[in-house]
């Protein structure tokens, strides 16, 4: 086998893979051999039938792709990886000749660009400060409290603002009850707006056991192109009203809800947590910053393959996410009135900002010679398993080349992070 790279502008790869008549004539019979028990030839047990059988009853060419793809399976990684060519599209194949003399395609691919990489060490950024506030401890305990709180019934008065009002409702629009606007004993906060504008006001007033018919009109942009921009009218009925009691918040309460014997303790634990999780978001921040610093003094151009791919990668995503909420990109799209296109050309800025960032970081990772050992990699394996109380052993023997992959690239990016850290400047 030969093969023969030319560069040409723009980073595009022309990689072609000869074989002589001898090799060409073992990739056929090989492919052959693999694929002949897939065809019934009259005359011939299946897969017992001679190659020349074969291809007289369903074409000469019967067996010239699965050939082909034997050829590129076997050469195209071994190549790429020999050469140190990091494809980052997938290669378009020209046939350039297949007979009895022998093979040759070319195949025609994005390489990833070119970086000339700008300063990367001893640059100072200004970053943030992680910093834990009086009110940010009293908000926390108090979302706390609020969520110890407990419901007791009351019996002898209207429904006021910020209670829990227990109702049964049934809407309609034009007359016709419509899905999902039909429920009993659902509880509702009132005040917390969480039904449409206007509802949750006409209750305030209402007695235990009253009934009564209140007109709201569906918001213009309602997900349901059916009730969007629709009055409507819902039947209601007060079954129970609730209020929220809230503890009293002391060292008594403190001690029901956290492992100390005082509220002062408590306070001084919630002010760690909320300082470390503080420092980690402004770590974060700041180390995004200085990424942002280094890409900006590197030269480079991302081309557009990288970009559409980084597009699908978005927008997949957001799908996954979307469908845990129980919704589906079509609807998405109706709701927010946004074709496709629409939704594509809104994240080519963020996608090719990504890849421009990629680029920059992989090529710092390669100047610096940043790799991740076995030693590492099995380390960070155990940390997993202690984590969720996993045998070490068993969790090895059954990782996927997925999730070893995942775990390698974490490794990999946080010894890169360390390097930036050490060499650079953050002044807080």
């Amino acid at each position: 086998m030969k093969y023969n790279i030319v560069k040409k502008e723009n980073d595009l790869i022309d990689l072609s893979i000869e074989l002589n008549k001898e090799e060409w004539t073992n990739a056929m019979e090989k492919a052959y051999e693999q694929n002949k028990g897939k065809y019934e030839v009259q005359g011939f047990r299946k897969g017992k039938a001679p190659r020349k059988a074969i291809e007289n009853a369903y074409g000469s060419m019967i067996f010239v792709d699965d050939a082909i793809d034997a050829v590129y399976k076997e050469h195209y990684l071994a190549i790429i990886t020999k050469e140190k060519l990091y494809p980052v599209s997938s290669p378009s194949m020209a046939l350039d000749k297949f007979d009895e003399t022998g093979f040759k395609m070319t195949l025609t691919f994005q390489n990833r660009p070119t970086v000339e990489l700008g300063d990367y060490t001893g640059l100072e950024i200004k970053g943030k400060k992680a910093s834990v506030k009086k009110k940010d401890i009293d908000e926390y305990i108090q979302n706390m409290a609020n969520r110890n709180a407990r419901k007791v019934e009351v019996t002898d008065r209207a429904v006021q603002n910020g209670d829990i009002a227990n109702i049964n409702f049934s809407g309609s629009v034009d007359g016709k009850k419509f899905d999902g606007g039909t429920a009993e004993n659902y509880e509702l906060e009132i005040g917390s707006h969480s039904f449409i504008e206007g509802f949750e006001e006409q209750l305030v007033g209402m007695q235990i056991g009253e009934e009564k018919a209140i007109n709201v009109t569906f918001p213009a942009d309602y997900h349901s192109k059916e009730l969007a921009g629709k009055p409507s009218v819902f039947d209601v009925k007060i079954n129970k009203i609730f209020v929220k009691e809230q503890p009293v918040i002391d060292d008594k309460w403190a001690s029901m809800v956290s492992e100390f014997e005082t509220l002062e303790d408590f306070r001084k634990d919630v002010e760690k947590n909320l300082q470390e999780q503080a420092q980690k978001q402004v770590d974060t921040e700041n180390m995004n910053k200085l990424i942002d610093a280094i890409v900006a003094k590197s030269k480079f151009k991302v081309p557009d393959c990288m970009i559409e791919d980084e597009i699908d990668f978005i927008l997949n995503d957001f799908e996954r996410k979307l469908s845990m909420q129980g919704m589906k990109l079509d609807d998405y799209l109706k709701y927010a009135k946004k074709t496709m296109q629409e939704i594509r050309d809104e994240q080519k800025s963020i996608a090719k900002a990504n890849c421009g960032i990629r680029l920059v970081l992989e090529n710092i990772i390669e100047k610096q010679k940043i790799k991740v050992t076995d030693k590492q990699v099995d380390a960070k394996i155990e940390e997993i398993a202690k984590m969720y109380g996993l045998n070490t052993e068993d969790m090895k023997k059954n990782i996927g080349e997925q999730d070893l992959s995942y775990i390698k690239n974490e490794i990999l990016m946080d010894k890169l992070i360390a390097f930036l850290k050490e060499n650079n400047k953050i002044i807080q």
